[in-house]
């Protein structure tokens, strides 16, 4: 009476897919872009619609630059030069001070008052 060998493919074949999928799944892990650098590509992008007349689009890029980094001070001003352009001058103050406030923090020197 003969036993029947097992085929180790099936095994290998699983080994494969497995070894695969993690691979795979370290791969779009390590190409997750971080806020600061989501942001700097919508800030590009919303240049560039900026230059093409799409202010629109440009607008909705500067907002989404600003959810991913909140004192982006070349968003405000952007917003600012888009809101003054289309006469609504409250708006583009209103910008214009925020870019001007995230300037002033980030210069503040560091002193000890007495």
């Amino acid at each position: 009476m003969r036993l029947h060998k097992r085929s180790k493919w099936p095994v290998i074949v699983v080994i494969v897919v497995v070894v695969l999928g993690l691979g795979a799944a370290s791969f779009f892990f390590l190409i997750k872009k971080n806020p600061s650098q989501l942001a700097s590509t919508e800030l590009s992008q919303g240049l560039a619609a900026q230059v093409a007349g799409q202010l629109d689009v440009a607008a909705a890029d500067y907002n989404q630059v600003l959810k991913n980094d909140p004192k982006n001070k070349f968003a405000y001003f952007n917003l600012g030069v888009i809101a003054q352009g289309q006469g609504n001058n409250p708006q583009a103050e209103t910008d214009f001070a925020r870019r001007s406030i995230s300037i002033r923090i980030l210069r503040m020197p560091c002193t000890i008052w007495q």
